[in-house]
């Protein structure tokens, strides 16, 4: 779902299918708001879908992003990014955190931030650091990745809903199908 603050925004989400037959998302938030956010972030999907043809492993083309981007603002502004790279066959799900919100993978009773990675892409000529997180996901799990614009909704009070009430209603509604978690997510954080 992608509910813009404005008309426009910077925020972004995408799948790709690889000849592999492994699927590559993103889900991404560039710094500031409206159409200068919206045309960077557009550059940025270009850059996405040209360098994942050359770049198949995800340090390497997280480090190629970074530099793109940099290229672009000039260090003025910067893009976060979370990134995975899902084996369907293995449900081995590599990933990269780059200064992003961290999703949250519902399992069961458990809930669990995918935290690897490495700072926000656009700031430094080398990103000083760069983890590849891997976990397998199993039948039944339930990944939920978003930009801080749904973690930072707030009510009237300028109480923010939070990850951690997101967590667990997701995790109330497990069992349902995923189109109804999104409608009762969102019809939820309205209410809020």
């Amino acid at each position: 779902v992608y509910l813009p603050h404005r008309d426009v925004g910077g925020d972004y989400y995408d799948v790709v299918k690889l000849p592999s037959n492994e699927l590559v998302f993103c889900v991404a938030d560039v710094s500031g708001k409206g159409i200068p956010a919206a045309l960077l972030m557009s550059n940025f999907q270009a850059h996405l879908r040209a360098l994942i043809n050359y770049h198949h492993n995800l340090r390497q083309l997280v480090a190629a992003l970074n530099k793109a981007v940099l290229n672009i603002t000039k260090g003025d502004k910067f893009i976060t990014l979370f990134i995975g790279k899902l084996d369907d066959k293995t449900g081995l799900l590599k990933y990269i955190s780059a200064g992003h919100v961290p999703p949250l993978l519902i399992r069961g009773e458990e809930i669990k931030e995918l935290k690897e990675g490495t700072t926000i892409l656009g700031m430094f000529d080398e990103l000083p650091f760069l983890h590849v997180g891997k976990i397998h996901l199993e039948p039944g799990d339930i990944l939920l990745a978003f930009t801080d614009g749904l973690s930072e909704v707030s009510d009237y009070r300028g109480r923010a809903f939070g990850m951690q009430q997101m967590g667990q209603l997701v995790q109330n509604h497990q069992a349902d199908k995923l189109r109804d978690i999104e409608k009762k997510l969102l019809e939820t954080l309205i209410k809020f």
